[in-house]
């Protein structure tokens, strides 16, 4: 099922990126193993998650880039960060082997994958063609 994914490079920010608020269908949060599944494969949400390290000066740059995201893309898109140190097993099965790395999946099928910190603007252009029209973000 993980198999076939593609590689990476790095530099982190330990605790989980939440956004939080009214109607806040989307979070940014710490997944394991059973959670990215369930998100990628079992769901088959549009989803985007993050691979990241505490140790990773490049992650903790992107935090902030990636959770204003997952607020612009609320409701459209799951946002999940897998700890590079933590889940070793699923890191190695996906062939990551740097951070940061982000990867993306539809219909539970791996269809991005972008390597070093993001910029909203990036990911808006990750995610926006991978949505009906009518839900792609056009930014602030």
């Amino acid at each position: 099922m993980l198999a076939g994914l593609l590689a990476i490079s790095c530099d982190s920010d330990p605790a989980p990126l939440t956004i939080t608020g009214e109607n806040a269908v989307v979070d940014t949060v710490l997944m394991n193993r059973s959670e990215f599944e369930t998100a990628v494969f079992t769901n088959k949400s549009l989803a985007f998650i993050t691979i990241s390290a505490t140790w990773c000066g490049s992650c903790r740059k992107s935090a902030p880039e990636i959770e204003a995201a997952a607020e612009e893309f609320k409701g459209r898109v799951v946002f999940g960060r897998i700890d590079y140190d933590q889940e070793e097993e699923l890191v190695k099965q996906i062939n990551v082997r740097g951070v940061p790395t982000l990867l993306v999946f539809k219909d539970g099928k791996s269809v991005a994958t972008f390597e070093g910190p993001p910029t909203v603007d990036d990911i808006r252009g990750i995610l926006n063609p991978l949505l009906p029209a009518a839900a792609q973000s056009q930014g602030n």
